[in-house]
């Protein structure tokens, strides 16, 4: 690490245009999985009148179920169905090596139905987690673990998402923190485990300031390839949506169906 850029600092100097444009691709594959798919159905109009600021959002009770509402809804601002969207998101959310909390909090900052547990294995990565999420005025939703995601001590199916960027390459073993990620992944959940540094004219730009530091970026172990990641997914049960590269960087995508297999 360069030596003017510590842990946390590093993150928040360098790598941070990156963090809004993985989320925005994760939040999008996450979404069209759980049926959202741009057509919006009853469940998510309440989150449409308030972003699109229906007159008579007040009263939405009365045509919860009207099919005219629905269709207004589905033919009006793109920018406010792209907020909906992201209110589409509900429940909790791990983020496996946090850091100090950028993918995470740029995730809940992005999703106002989604509270978060931030976890990682560093005691000071936690102290900047919970210092940002009061800087970031997030810390009503958000609690902090220090804990190793090979034993992680929660709960079978306790999370609705679990998401990880950038730690992967530091698991000692990457099947069992898979299990344990698909462990802890509720019914009806998503998974979205990887890495990268946005999308092209971003990635350049990080990389050119990174070069500009010195920073030499070595990854901590030899990263695995993409039929790796499949064996490991298929031997611990895992239901894949993609592995592999996309826009934004690297990134093995899981969902556990609500009815599993018996």
């Amino acid at each position: 690490m360069h030596p003017k850029y510590g842990y946390d600092e590093f993150a928040q100097s360098v790598l941070m245009p990156c963090y809004g444009e993985i989320v925005d691709e994760m939040v999008d594959v996450m979404a069209r999985n759980l049926g959202f798919a741009g057509d919006l159905g009853h469940g998510e109009c309440a989150d449409f009148a308030r972003f699109a600021n229906f007159s008579d959002f007040t009263n939405f009770s009365n045509f919860r179920n009207s099919e005219n509402f629905r269709n207004s809804a589905n033919s009006a601002n793109p920018a406010a169905k792209e907020r909906a969207k992201f209110a589409f998101l509900r429940g909790n959310v791990l983020d496996i090596g946090c850091g100090g909390g950028h993918f995470g909090y740029t995730m809940l900052e992005k999703c106002p139905n989604l509270r978060a547990v931030m976890l990682d294995i560093n005691p000071y990565a936690i102290e900047c987690a919970r210092a940002r999420a009061d800087e970031w005025r997030l810390a009503s939703r958000v609690s902090t673990i220090v804990a190793d995601v090979h034993e992680m001590g929660f709960g079978d199916e306790s999370f609705d998402f679990v998401i990880s960027r950038g730690s992967m390459p530091f698991w000692r073993d990457q099947k069992l923190a898979f299990r344990q990620i698909w462990r802890v992944l509720k019914r009806g959940g998503i998974a979205y485990i990887g890495g990268g540094l946005g999308r092209a004219a971003t990635k350049e730009r990080i990389k050119a300031k990174m070069q500009r530091l010195g920073y030499d970026k070595k990854p901590a172990r030899a990263s695995l390839s993409d039929s790796d990641y499949r064996a490991i997914c298929r031997d611990i049960g895992a239901g894949v949506i993609d592995i592999g590269r996309s826009e934004c960087g690297f990134w093995v995508v899981l969902a556990k169906s609500r009815v599993l297999a018996r």
